[in-house]
């Protein structure tokens, strides 16, 4: 089925960030590098803001409870029990018991044993809170005021943001990404995704330069993320329109497998990583970094593609029923 023009520009983005992200935690084979910090730029902003266009209430205990926190519940506690069994050979040893557990589900999710799943209950309790403010901006009928009051909530949060960071990253993140997730719901209301805008190669270019220029010169990870997060956001959106404008297809082909690259290429590059420090020794030739970095990356994006398309072209295989369950795949 053709994807309209909405959901093409929409689907670019999700899938330009997934392999943003991807890539990014590629690098912990080579360690913090250049392209590392640009990636934060945009990565992160464009999944929450992407994640916020497609928001739909309707059914949403039912619907978002089985597609994100059933996924983040099976995959943390199936990966929980091998990772305390492996754990002299990893990264972040893992202790059992069940104060270990409950701490790495609920208390801080950016200590899971996958750490990649922190995004799904930050984009719950986002979703959660969204749904607070509207119920509350109905009431006291603030909604003309909507936009004044989404930037003091930037800004409030982007403050809130830099002091914490170090002390509270997971929280921290949810207060940093509400509104950006805000801003995408808007946008759909506008209607704005729906066809390539004016002067996006000047834009696309622009924010190519300024977020090159971050990356290279400033520590992302504290205060400077607040300004330069809406450039690297809005750059991205301006590849997508310059994507539709010219009739580009070339990542057609990730459309509605988002989700299982997410969740799947964690084993891949956990793999690959592995065997890199097997292999590699502690002082790693270049060629090593280069090649295992590379299946890194590629492996991380098309072994979950390939399995995203076997468990849904096996519908009747109980495995592959039950991972489609697991992992909140659409059926």
């Amino acid at each position: 089925m053709a994807q309209n023009k909405k959901n093409r520009i929409i689907s670019f983005l999700h899938s330009f960030a997934i392999i943003g992200i991807v890539i990014w935690h590629a690098q912990a084979i080579s360690g913090s590098s250049f392209l590392m910090d640009w990636l934060y730029t945009f990565v992160l902003p464009v999944m929450f803001l992407a994640s916020g266009y497609l928001f739909n209430e309707k059914d949403f205990w039912k619907k978002k409870s089985r597609r994100i926190l059933l996924p983040y519940l099976a995959f943390s506690t199936l990966v929980f029990f091998p990772k305390v069994l492996l754990s002299q050979f990893a990264l972040r040893p893992v202790e059992l018991s069940w104060q270990s557990y409950f701490h790495q589900l609920v208390i801080d999710p950016t200590e899971n044993v996958m750490i990649t799943l922190w995004f799904l209950p930050a984009l719950f309790i986002i979703m959660l809170l969204f749904r607070l403010l509207r119920i509350a901006f109905h009431k006291m009928k603030l909604e003309r005021y909507r936009w004044i009051l989404l930037a003091a909530l930037y800004v409030c949060c982007g403050a809130y943001y830099g002091i914490t960071i170090e002390d509270d990253l997971f929280y921290s993140r949810i207060v940093m990404y509400l509104p950006v997730f805000v801003l995408g719901h808007e946008m759909k209301k506008k209607d704005f995704c729906t066809s390539p805008f004016k002067y996006d190669y000047a834009l696309a270019a622009a924010g190519l330069v300024v977020t090159a220029m971050v990356a290279f010169v400033s520590d992302n990870h504290s205060w400077p993320y607040l300004f330069f997060m809406p450039i690297g956001t809005a750059m991205t959106i301006a590849f997508a329109s310059i994507y539709e404008r010219n009739g580009w297809r070339f990542l057609d082909h990730l459309h509605g497998a988002h989700m299982s690259i997410y969740l799947f290429h964690w084993f891949v590059q956990t793999m690959v990583i592995a065997i890199f420090r097997k292999v590699s020794g502690e002082s790693p030739a270049l060629v090593y970094i280069f090649v295992f970095q590379a299946f890194a990356i590629i492996g991380g994006i098309y072994i979950p593609l390939l399995l995203h398309r076997a468990i849904n072209g096996c519908k009747k295989n109980p495995l592959m029923k039950c991972l489609r369950i697991i992992s909140g795949i659409k059926a």
